[in-house]
């Protein structure tokens, strides 16, 4: 008997209007060059939508996989945080870790020596992204994909020298699926 996917993240069947996002998307999970993509947008405009449904298609192309929810929400509780990412992307062993810098310390180690998806969904403020991603960039093969309604998040990558697309609209996406087709 197979093993139940309890990974596996409820969404609509019938996604009405995603067919290009998704595409340009998961061709970003194929490229090299960018380690992350953060979609921004206002609330409702279906961001965690979109995240949920590339996570569940392409999760299985990955060593593990982590999806944390609501960020925003829980934004007190950053050990937390950390140690049910490392705990998804280690495959469920628990993680002792007794402080946030301890912890950003172990997810990047966990992120440049397994090939990880990520999501991390509705980040709200740059000390939330230094507690999941660190301060600092590293070579990873891993994927992280952000929803957020930051204006300012290409600026915080920006200054830690990561590469990340920043997904705004349907016209931005047209725009990086013409880049995808001349790089």
């Amino acid at each position: 008997m197979g093993k139940l996917d309890l990974k596996q993240l409820s969404t609509a069947t019938h996604l009405i209007g995603m067919g290009a996002r998704v595409d340009v998307i998961n061709s970003w999970l194929n490229n090299d060059q960018y380690s992350a993509i953060a979609i921004y947008g206002m609330g409702g405009s279906g961001k965690t939508t979109l995240a949920q449904h590339i996570y569940n298609l392409n999760k299985h192309d990955f060593q593990s996989s982590s999806f944390i929810q609501e960020i925003g929400k829980h934004s007190n509780g950053l050990l937390r945080l950390q140690k049910q990412l490392l705990k998804d992307v280690l495959g469920g062993k628990k993680i002792r870790i007794s402080s946030v810098s301890e912890g950003a310390h172990k997810i990047k180690e966990v992120l440049q020596m397994k090939r990880v998806l990520v999501v991390l969904d509705d980040i709200d403020k740059h000390d939330q992204l230094c507690a999941l991603l660190g301060t600092k960039t590293f070579l990873t093969q891993s994927k992280i994909i952000i929803t957020t309604r930051l204006k300012g998040i290409n600026a915080w990558f920006e200054s830690i020298s990561w590469r990340c697309w920043v997904h705004l609209d349907p016209k931005f996406l047209w725009k990086v699926s013409r880049i995808l087709q001349y790089n």
